[in-house]
């Protein structure tokens, strides 16, 4: 998957939670057919690797111990996007709503002309939509359900933001993805069994373990299972993109929901990292920190080539109590790609 892909995977997600259009049905297969089957875990083989190994589960381990310090955290500053009491929106926000209409709506328009009529369209401080359509007359590349969008946004977006700083359950929101470091369990998982740099990484050098789990389709999985997104500058600010969470569904309700893209910017705050970790190809799996999840089963475990011998007979015990394969590294004779040879 690419980061559109992504996107639009981790949209689906939400609709998948919520009650939908009908023609959204489509979006719910989809999003089922684009879930991953099996994902893989690199591992040290030390006493926790063997307590997963004998009980089959997948550990949650707290944010603040993944490897980008820069990871899940969030900015929750008002600061550019309201002025005060008495005056708009600031331009910066503008600027916002419109490019995110844009990018959602396919709104093909000169954004610096639209902020003008936008910015013209405020009396005393408040959206006037009279004015609003009256500007927009003499600009036809404007459609009537574009008008109606753009317009609903900007009317409602300094009560939305209104709203946002004081609603309890986005205040909750807001606090658990401030707080994500502490308060969120990640487990790291990744699509490649044979990526050579997470077996120097994650695999301790060759003597660690891959473990593969089937993914089952299970609700708690579901709702909880996500595709990193990789991002050179991502936007972290939580009100931020909670209008874009907002505008997305209005945009949803306006088009009977054949425009469904950008309802998972929330989800992209805990799921977006730098691009320079884009090796890793990486689903996150989200709880509560240092939760044991037993749903993902162990199918099998790759062993790296320097993995001793003493391991491997233990691994290959523990492997025929539980009923998976186990598989061991060719070790390198000059070829580049890694291959596995069964052993269990």
């Amino acid at each position: 998957m690419n980061n559109k892909d992504k996107s639009q995977y981790l949209s689906n997600l939400n609709i998948y939670r919520t009650s939908t259009f009908t023609i959204e049905l489509e979006k719910k297969r989809e999003f089922l057919a684009n879930m991953p089957r099996v994902l893989y875990k690199y591992k040290k083989l030390d006493k926790y690797a063997f307590d997963i190994l004998e009980k089959s589960y997948a550990f949650l381990a707290p944010v603040e111990g993944l490897d980008d310090p820069f990871d899940c955290l969030s900015d929750l500053e008002v600061d550019g996007i309201q002025k005060t009491k008495s005056k708009p929106i600031t331009l910066f926000m503008i600027d916002h709503v419109i490019a995110t209409v844009s990018k959602l709506g396919n709104v093909s328009v000169d954004k610096r002309e639209l902020r003008k009529i936008v910015q013209n369209s405020f009396v005393d401080g408040t959206f006037n939509i009279e004015k609003f359509y009256k500007l927009t007359e003499k600009y036809p590349k404007l459609s009537e359900i574009e008008k109606a969008i753009l317009s609903t946004v900007l009317l409602n977006i300094e009560p939305m933001l209104s709203e946002i700083s004081k609603d309890d359950g986005l205040i909750q929101i807001a606090a658990t993805v401030k707080n994500a470091q502490h308060d969120v369990g990640v487990c790291s998982l990744s699509t490649k069994r044979d990526n050579k740099v997470m077996w120097s990484l994650y695999g301790d050098e060759y003597n660690g373990c891959c473990i593969e789990y089937t993914i089952p389709n299970h609700d708690d999985i579901r709702f909880n299972l996500c595709p990193v997104l990789y991002k050179r500058h991502s936007n972290n600010n939580f009100v931020m993109r909670m209008v874009e969470f907002v505008i997305a569904n209005t945009l949803r309700y306006y088009s009977q929901g054949q425009l469904s893209r950008g309802v998972g910017a929330i989800n992209e705050l805990l799921c977006t990292k730098d691009v320079d970790w884009a090796f890793q190809d990486e689903w996150r799996l989200l709880g509560k920190p240092n939760e044991k999840n037993y749903l993902l089963k162990i199918k099998a475990v790759y062993l790296g080539y320097k993995t001793s011998k003493f391991k491997v007979e233990k691994i290959k015990k523990i492997a025929k109590a539980n009923k998976y394969d186990v598989f061991l590294m060719d070790r390198p004779s000059g070829k580049s790609k890694i291959i596995y040879t069964k052993i269990c």
